[in-house]
C-alpha cells in the first residue's frame, strides 16, 4: 500500500513509487526507486516535486521491527476514534 507524504518528509531509504510531477520531466531514468543518498533527494526537489508516493514494503530507512510498531500504533489510534 502506496502513501503520500510531502517532499519535506522525505528521507534516504525510502522507496518512491510515484511522483506529483511529470515522470518524463524529473532527471531519473525510472519511474520507480529506491533513494540511496541525500543527492537523489536534493535531485528531486530542483525537479519542482513537492510530494511523492513512497511503498513502505519496499522502504529501507525504518527497520521492520519498528515499522510494525508504528503501523499496529497507527491502526489502535484509529480504531479508537
Amino acid at each position: 500500500m502506496c502513501k503520500r507524504i510531502p517532499l519535506s518528509q522525505f528521507r534516504d531509504g525510502m522507496y518512491v513509487a510515484a511522483v506529483d510531477y511529470s515522470w518524463f520531466r524529473t532527471p531519473f531514468l525510472r519511474r520507480r526507486f529506491l533513494v540511496q543518498d541525500v543527492g537523489q533527494i536534493e535531485r528531486l526537489q530542483r525537479s519542482n516535486i513537492h510530494a511523492v508516493e513512497i511503498d513502505p514494503s519496499w522502504d529501507r530507512s525504518v527497520p521492520r521491527s519498528i515499522e510494525r510498531v508504528i503501523t499496529s500504533e497507527s491502526a489502535e489510534t484509529s480504531h479508537a476514534a
